[in-house]
């Protein structure tokens, strides 16, 4: 049961599936031992994850799938080893230790499979409040008396936001733009060919704003690439306009992921949380509390790079920093066939909802 409600919840099949997650603290109100509370969380976690398996032969360059099954339930395990501490306590605490376990999972670098994330489906456009009422209801579920009402909340909650569910909002002038690219070790005629790209389909789209995904221009070099970027929007697009899109600069041996705004409105944001293992471990490193928002054309926007689309913490620091919208490109061409992009895309959705914001979410494909 835990398995399939975590894989249902992080398919990306619909949002409403995502309170599936509240599955979590219900396995653990009925574990008696530590070692039905670890199992139950393993079992949640391994369906969450089970993404893992086929991304790793792609993006993760594994020439076999066992390197990926061994990825897949390492970080299972990692994130349910914390809940055998469920059943060394006595009844009266579990229902705390559960909320504390999830609530810590949620802000560390590794935290995907959240059921906090699902309270922009269970309390769409409350905010702060509607984060807290899903802690509430989170520990009331943790309850090994309550568990049954909560599952009886649930259903009234999603009974309510699928007959009202808030309309997504937009903002007037803005779009994104998805590509379609594959890697190129060209770097000058690649920056080219897609800064002209870039410009051509912000012109076609007649918005103010557009937004383009991760990783468009490889091998950036500042100030190189960033004049010709300006130079080609200067001559190309309109004075007021603005693209935002994301780079690679490649510095020192290190490769970081950033995104750029340029136009009428010049700023950059870099990654925060990078991919594990791929990426953070490799040659990219942490930047878990770096800056969370940049601004455009005298908004506050808040970025999320492909995998921090998928955790907590990056999120509420962008919210929390003054973000009034949700930018989040992507670079997916490696996940053909796979579930990444649609999970991305409900956390995405869950998020706005919550915080009632507009969202533009660009990918390559």
């Amino acid at each position: 049961m835990p398995f399939l409600a975590g894989a249902l919840a992080w398919s990306g099949l619909s949002i409403m599936l995502l309170p599936m997650a509240m599955v979590l603290p219900m396995t653990m109100s009925i574990a008696a031992t530590r070692w039905m509370a670890f199992g139950g969380a393993m079992s949640y976690y391994a369906g969450a994850l089970w993404p893992v398996v086929p991304s790793s032969t792609s993006f993760l360059a594994q020439t076999n799938v066992a390197s990926g099954v061994i990825l897949w339930l390492l970080w299972s395990l990692i994130l349910a080893a914390p809940f055998c501490l469920v059943g060394m306590v006595r009844h009266s605490a579990r229902a705390l230790i559960t909320l504390l376990i999830i609530v810590a999972e949620a802000m560390i670098p590794i935290g995907i499979g959240s059921p906090i994330i699902s309270a922009g489906v269970l309390f769409p456009t409350m905010g702060i409040f509607g984060l807290l009422s899903t802690l509430i209801l989170i520990l009331g579920l943790s309850e090994r008396a309550m568990w049954m009402r909560g599952i009886i909340v649930i259903t009234v909650l999603l009974a309510f936001t699928f007959l009202f569910a808030p309309t997504r909002n937009y903002m007037p002038g803005w779009s994104a733009q998805d590509m379609h690219f594959v890697p190129s070790s060209d770097y000058e005629w690649t920056q080219y060919d897609r800064v002209m790209t870039m410009i051509g389909d912000h012109n076609r789209s007649k918005s103010i704003v557009s937004v383009f995904p991760e990783n468009v221009v490889t091998g950036w070099t500042d100030p190189v690439s960033d004049q010709m970027v300006r130079l080609a929007m200067k001559t190309y697009v309109p004075e007021a306009h603005t693209i935002i899109f994301g780079a690679e600069r490649i510095t020192r041996g290190e490769r970081i992921p950033i995104v750029l705004a340029r136009g009428f409105s010049t700023d950059e944001y870099r990654v925060r949380v990078p991919v594990p293992i791929a990426e953070w471990g490799n040659d990219v490193s942490l930047n878990l509390f770096g800056r969370s928002t940049i601004k455009v054309n005298g908004l506050r926007v808040g970025v999320l790079i492909c995998y921090e689309q998928l955790l907590v913490l990056p999120v509420l620091q962008s919210v929390y920093t003054g973000a009034t919208v949700l930018v989040a490109p992507s670079n997916l061409y490696w996940a053909k066939g796979d579930t990444v992009s649609d999970a991305q895309d409900v956390c995405v959705r869950a998020w706005s909802r919550l915080f009632n914001l507009p969202y533009y979410r660009a990918v390559n494909r």
